[in-house]
This record gives structure tokens, C-alpha cells and sequence, in this order.
């Protein structure tokens, strides 16, 4: 799509710790050093950014994730307890999501990896949080730990619980899954709809489209990813663990509104999952579209890379500009590299 460097841009980029899309594809760079969310549009233009820092309306002083609104316009994940922020594209707050009904009901939260939102203002997050709701009566230390993914919308006086890996969290409702790796960080997207598309949480060659929270759920079977036993089994052999210990699918994320990529395990063996490779597109009848190989110029050691809305964004150097921030003391200045930051994004809907 496009490829910007910090001299092509009004002021320096800092820290970029998340990316945002929204549904005109414009890309949110949230930077954590300045305290403000750079936006570029799909042509490559640069948009006046969005916050400041502070603790005002649309202000933040500890962001941690962004997520585009479909319509416009970015929420803010802050940590520390401090509120979410939502921000529309003229830079005016708007309603939030209420976190505090997640951080009040656990001992310990720590919203992590990623977050989305949907058309309807409703936030889903990941967060890491005690097994069991808070006990002031027990240490938080022995409340054990559960990774969970939340959905929050403005106005609403609860959280739900959409899946997790803790037996006392959510309802019947609620997506149980195992000890199957980073299940809910990576294996779910939410289309500007508001429609879920998830993996099978029991590790088989499936996809789920929508939630029971919202109803009925669709269920495709993925012929083409469970002929990748073979290379599971190598995999596997590789890393002396049981076949049975992958999920079948790695990643999933909708390429517009009945279109999805998958990232077969089998198909990479040894790169972890957020880097690219082999990504094998669907259509919401289960049909294979063909396999293709994604090529860029990632350096994993150097570059940080994130998949969003059907883009990959890929900050060059940013890795160690992300280092340099948080090596400094309290009070210091921020001491960054002298690395050039570059960011790329490619278009996946387009290839």
C-alpha cells in the first residue's frame, strides 16, 4: 500500500507499541513515547494525529493498544487502571467502554496482544486477570491465572465473557478452550459488522462464525487445513511434542465481509505465528480460494510486525526504538536510536 519514512512525516515517530485499522482503511500508529495516535491513510497520506498526553477528555498518559473504529475514528486501551478513550476522527472524545467492569472484578488484569472493535461500539480485548474473581480474603497470588478475551460496549453494567481458559469464568455461553498455545490472542477476528470468526478451540480443522452469546453459530469444516497432518507430525517430531498439541489452525482474520486468510500450522513449521508465510484463503462457504505465500521485508530481530483488517503493518526499527524508551529512568528523557523508524503496509485484500 504504502511506505513512509520519518522524514516524510510532520514529526518523528517514537515508540509504536499497536496498530488500529478502520473500515476505510486507515492505518492508527499508537505511540507510546508521545502519547498520541498517528493515522495514514490508505493513499499513504498523513492525518493530523489523534490524543494528547494527559488525563483530560481524549487524553491519555499510559496507552497500551489501540483498536480502529469501523466507522472512524480509535479507542485507546490504557494501563494502570486509567479508562479507555475513544476518539473520532475530527480528534473529539466520544463514549468509551467501561474497562473498570473487567479490572473490578479480578485481582490482578493485564489487557495484552491486541484489541477490536465493531460497528455496534463494542470493544473485545485480551487481558490476562486472576482465575477467579477477586477474594480480598486470599493473596492475589493464589487466585492462579486465566487468558481471557472480553467484549465491552458503552453503557453496558457487564462484561462478557467470550472465551477463556479458566473453568470459573463466563457463562454457558462462554468458549471453553485448553492448553493449545496462544488460542485467544491470535485465533479470532471481528468483522465491522460485529461478526466473530474464531478457530475450533479444540484444535480441529475448523472455523466458527459468530458467538453463542449473539446465537447460532455457523460451522465450517476446512478440507485443504486437515490434510496438513503430515506436516504437523514433522512439526511435531521437530519439537519432540504430540501432534495433538497444535492447533490446526495458527490465525484467522476476515478479508472483507465473506472472505477469511487462515495460517495453517502445518504450513510454518517453526515461525511463529504473527510473522509472515503461507496463509491459505476461505469464503463463508468453506471453500479453499488457494494457498499463497506472503513475502516481506521483516527482520524479526529488528522489525515489529502486526496484522490488522486485512493489512499487514510492519514497523521497521521500531523494535529497538521500543527498547530505548523503556531502558531509561523515571524522570530521564527518552533515549531512542538513531535508527531510521520506517513503517510499511501491504494491502492483503488486494493480492
Amino acid at each position: 500500500m504504502w511506505r513512509i519514512t520519518d522524514e516524510e512525516l510532520e514529526f518523528p515517530l517514537g515508540a509504536i507499541t499497536d496498530v488500529g485499522v478502520d473500515g476505510d482503511m486507515t492505518v492508527y500508529l499508537l505511540d507510546r513515547q508521545v502519547k498520541e495516535v498517528r493515522r495514514i491513510t490508505a493513499d499513504g497520506d498523513e492525518l493530523p494525529p489523534l490524543g494528547r498526553e494527559g488525563e483530560g477528555p481524549g487524553e491519555f498518559m499510559h496507552p497500551a493498544l489501540v483498536s480502529g473504529v469501523p466507522s472512524g475514528g480509535c479507542v485507546v486501551v490504557q494501563d494502570f487502571y486509567a479508562p479507555a478513550v475513544c476518539l473520532l476522527p475530527a480528534g473529539h472524545p466520544c463514549p468509551a467502554p467501561d474497562l473498570a467492569l473487567i479490572r473490578d472484578l479480578f485481582g490482578t488484569t493485564l489487557f495484552m496482544a491486541t484489541a477490536r472493535s465493531d460497528e455496534k461500539g463494542r470493544l473485545l480485548v485480551v487481558a490476562t486477570t486472576t482465575e477467579i474473581p477477586y477474594d480480598k480474603t486470599r493473596p492475589a497470588a493464589d487466585l492462579g491465572s486465566a487468558t481471557s478475551v472480553f467484549r465491552v460496549q458503552p453503557g453496558e453494567k457487564q462484561a462478557t465473557v467470550l472465551f477463556t481458559n479458566s473453568q470459573s469464568l463466563g457463562d454457558e455461553r462462554t468458549v471453553r478452550f485448553g492448553n493449545i498455545g496462544f488460542y485467544p490472542i491470535r485465533s479470532w477476528d471481528v468483522h465491522p459488522t460485529g461478526r466473530l470468526i474464531y478457530a475450533d478451540p479444540e484444535g480441529r480443522s475448523r472455523v466458527l462464525i459468530g458467538h453463542p452469546a449473539d446465537g447460532p453459530v455457523e460451522v465450517l469444516d476446512l478440507p485443504a487445513v486437515s490434510g496438513d497432518e503430515e506436516g504437523i507430525a514433522r512439526r511435531a517430531r521437530a519439537e519432540n511434542r504430540s501432534p495433538d498439541s497444535y492447533p490446526r489452525i495458527a490465525d484467522v482474520q476476515w478479508i472483507g465481509s465473506d472472505r477469511f486468510l487462515i495460517k495453517p500450522v502445518a504450513a510454518d513449521p517453526g515461525v511463529e505465528i504473527q510473522q509472515t508465510g503461507i496463509v491459505e484463503l476461505f469464503d463463508t462457504t468453506g471453500s479453499s480460494l488457494g494457498r499463497r505465500t506472503i513475502v516481506c521485508d521483516y527482520d524479526p530481530d529488528q522489525d515489529t510486525l502486526f496484522q490488522r483488517g486485512g493489512i499487514i503493518v510492519i514497523i521497521k526499527s521500531g523494535r529497538s526504538a521500543l527498547l530505548a524508551s523503556f531502558r531509561t529512568k523515571p524522570g530521564e528523557p527518552v533515549v531512542q536510536f538513531e535508527d531510521e523508524i520506517i513503517v510499511e503496509a501491504y494491502d492483503l485484500t488486494r493480492q
